[in-house]
């Protein structure tokens, strides 16, 4: 007996290693899945972002009572809502912590309530809206007058009904889950309701009609067993009960009363179809609200939108009108944007060329590159060549060969400074030595991606004979390709090395404002020489803020603080004598008492 129960305990601790190593594992496996598909929820690539975007959503659709998954994907989610995201990143996320959230992560959501971007806090309420617990309702509740926050307390889950009566009481809220016949009958009375109740109907019908358009007939199909032909006749029928109040929807999209006027508008995106694109379009240009107006056609679900949006763009004349059906369009990922961008972007007279080519690219790919270069050559600010140059370098993924090709007809060709600045975005590897040999490849070498150049620059920055603008260029693209966090480098070369080579350049380097940019550099490189070197211009007036900030920066790394903490304490000493900034201040204070 003794034996079986030692063998019997034995078994359990070996049952719950494996569940740990097992837990750890999966929860590795889900961190390191994350980091991968963080940077394409916003990436230029439509599919890309799609896929990235699918995968994710996919996982948290999936987290059912896995409560241990469900925690790990909040937080990670949680953390990277803390950073500074695209907003489409940000939207993403908050729509996902909407499937899988609870009381931990409302504090994170909530914050968003106010955020300037009108896509970031209208997620942010809706997923707060779904977000089960007393929790989500309070934090909705603070935030007091704010319109997204009234319409998600007004959207909140009421799904049973155990009567007549009940539904009464919880109506309009519950329109979106109620019976054909309740809502029918709460609906008769629209008209003598107050404009509050109007814009919470509106946007229950709203939120039923989007349950219906969202529901996905083969699943359906395949889960009660029903011919395709009598899914579509039910969806059908559904539809049209609901849309029967879309003559509210549009009364109150111009109504004075702001909080009803929005959630009409708002509404029309499930409630309406292709023949309200032509009223909400209106709006955009006319009406009261134009942000929802917009966002209402982003979402709007009839795929028929599209046909009517990009007509109308191709006939649009007013640059501003252009560019906002040209962002909806982006939104709904509807790839006939960019060639209709490009063509106009190359007529003539355009004055706005660079935001016609940035509203393109998403939707763009290396076969669109010779349009792109087109219109790059048509545009004369260089402030705004360099931004389109970097349109074309991220389309190209470092392949120069689609741009080379439409080079040569350009004034002075392939070779010309303007050919120069655009390959050197690009930093094909593939073209290094043919520009090596050109008298002005200065003009590749200073925009180049990475420190395969590094040498390059420095030879012209040390060369005296080299005229003077020649040298301050390649020194301060010297200190920018040298002191890349490691994994963009392109070249091997050791934190040491970094932190060599831009003191070595710091001896080069004659104005002040070269100075402090070599100083702010060595802030990025993570040695305790890097701190040494930067140290050794504290006394000079003209440096010292650049100095405390280099300091500041790599104090932030606990690990490397720990590799010299007397050093590094000292240093915080000084800066918080010499600074008088409080923002330096509270830092230095902060990581002194950092262990």
């Amino acid at each position: 007996m003794k034996l079986n129960t030692m063998k019997l305990k034995h078994c359990l601790l070996c049952l719950i290693a494996l569940v740990i190593t097992f837990g750890t594992a999966f929860a590795s496996e889900t961190s390191d899945k994350f980091a991968q598909l963080v940077p394409n929820f916003a990436a230029k690539d439509t599919n890309q972002q799609r896929d990235a975007q699918q995968i994710w959503q996919t996982l948290c659709q999936g987290i059912g009572s896995n409560a241990a998954l469900r925690s790990e994907v909040n937080q990670l989610m949680t953390s990277q809502l803390t950073k500074d995201n695209p907003v489409e990143t940000t939207v993403w996320l908050l729509r996902q912590l909407g499937i899988t959230g609870d009381a931990s992560v409302v504090p994170t959501a909530a914050k968003f309530l106010d955020d300037k971007e009108i896509r970031i806090k209208d997620e942010a309420a809706r997923a707060l809206a779904n977000i089960p617990g007393h929790e989500a309702v309070q934090a909705l509740k603070k935030a007091g007058n704010n319109t997204n926050a009234k319409d998600a307390l007004t959207a909140r889950n009421l799904k049973t009904f155990t009567s007549a009566d009940t539904a009464e009481k919880a109506l309009p809220q519950g329109i979106a889950y109620a019976s054909q016949r309740e809502v029918a009958q709460w609906m008769a009375k629209y008209d003598s309701f107050s404009n509050e109740q109007k814009a919470a109907a509106l946007n229950a019908l709203a939120v039923r009609a989007e349950n219906t358009h969202l529901q996905d007939v083969p699943q359906r199909q395949r889960r009660i067993r029903v011919p395709e032909r009598a899914v579509n006749r039910q969806n059908s029928r559904i539809e049209g009960r609901t849309k029967q109040y879309v003559k509210y929807a549009l009364a109150g999209a111009e109504s004075d009363d702001a909080n009803l006027r929005k959630a009409a508008l708002l509404s029309l995106a499930s409630l309406g179809d292709v023949n309200e694109v032509p009223f909400l379009i209106e709006q955009i240009i006319n009406g009261k609200d134009k942000g929802a107006a917009s966002l209402a056609l982003t979402r709007m679900v009839d795929d028929g939108a599209d046909a009517v949006l990009l007509d109308r763009m191709k006939g649009e004349k007013d640059a501003g009108r252009l560019v906002a059906l040209a962002s909806i369009l982006n939104q709904r990922y509807n790839k006939e944007t960019g060639p209709v961008l490009l063509e106009r972007a190359k007529a003539e007279g355009i004055a706005n060329r660079l935001q016609l080519l940035q509203l393109a690219e998403p939707l763009s790919s290396k076969n669109d590159i010779g349009n792109f270069v087109d219109v790059w050559a048509l545009i004369k600010d260089k402030g705004e060549q360099g931004t389109a140059e970097q349109i074309i370098a991220r389309l190209s993924g470092g392949d120069a060969a689609s741009v080379s090709a439409k080079l040569p007809p350009l004034p002075g060709g392939a070779n010309s400074d303007a050919a120069l600045s655009l390959l050197g975005r690009i930093s094909d590897p593939k073209t290094l030595d043919n520009i090596r040999k050109l008298p002005n490849a200065l003009f590749a070498l200073a925009n180049w991606k990475n420190a395969q150049v590094a040498d390059d620059l420095f030879k012209i920055a040390e060369d005296k004979s080299k005229a003077e603008g020649d040298r301050i260029t390649a020194i301060r693209a010297f200190t920018r390709v040298i002191s890349l966090p490691n994994d963009q480098l392109g070249v091997k070369l050791s934190l040491q090395e970094q932190t060599a080579r831009l003191e070595k350049v710091f001896g080069l380097a004659q104005r002040d404002e070269d100075k402090q940019l070599i100083i702010q550099r060595a802030g990025q490189v993570r040695t305790v020489e890097s701190l040494r070197f930067v140290l050794k211009s504290f006394d000079d007036a003209k440096l010292q803020e650049s100095v405390c900030g280099s300091v500041l920066d790599l104090a932030h790394h606990l690990d490397l603080k720990r590799t010299a903490k007397d050093e590094f304490n000292t240093a915080l000493d000084k800066v918080l004598s010499a600074t008088k900034r409080n923002d330096f201040k509270e830092r230095a204070n902060r990581y002194k008492t950092q262990n």
